[in-house]
């Protein structure tokens, strides 16, 4: 159950959000800086507006009632700040119901292993920290929340971006880091 009364049930339609490491903002050799927090919250803001643009003209989704991310997150204490910040954008954690089997930890570090790859071949300078140890948050966005927050007037979402990309540079802490949906 969400924040907004979404109510998901195993085994329903959802959309994967994905980040492309190769479209992902690269971090210049001294790591993230304002500049680069924007940038990322403009393209997230940006893409979640396409989304709702998308999904608004295709009735082949109307049965999609939430939107998942599937972060990878290189440290612990990152969990928090990756749901403060994901927050700013309607979306929540919902967590695991449990540890994860031995397949799905087998599994999760061949992604983890996958994702240093493409990192240190695309974004060398976000690469940091014990590659096997990465963790995971998903987190959500319902569909109606989607819709409320990024199907606009073109002045709205303008004025969304702009307070997004100021509140998110508040919450960053600049530190490199290698947390990215995949």
């Amino acid at each position: 159950m969400l924040s907004d009364g979404t109510h998901v049930r195993r085994g329903e339609p959802l959309i994967n959000l994905h980040v492309w490491n190769e479209q992902f903002p690269c971090m210049g050799p001294g790591g993230p800086t304002l500049g680069w927090a924007r940038q990322i919250s403009r393209g997230l803001d940006l893409s979640l507006r396409e989304l709702a643009g998308f999904l608004a003209k295709r009735r082949e989704f109307d049965d999609v009632v939430v939107i998942r991310a599937n972060l990878i997150l290189s440290a612990a204490n990152q969990a928090r700040q990756v749901r403060r910040v994901m927050g700013r954008y309607g979306f929540e954690e919902i967590p695991a119901g449990g540890p994860p089997s031995f397949c799905e930890r087998l599994h999760r570090s061949g992604e983890n292993i996958l994702a240093l790859l493409l990192i240190m071949a695309v974004n060398p300078a976000a690469e940091h920290g014990n590659v096997l140890r990465w963790d995971r948050a998903q987190v959500f966005l319902s569909r109606r929340m989607l819709h409320q927050r990024y199907g606009g007037s073109r002045r709205a979402i303008a004025a969304k971006i702009t307070s997004g990309a100021k509140e998110l540079a508040e919450d960053i802490v600049l530190q490199p880091t290698a947390a990215v949906s995949r």
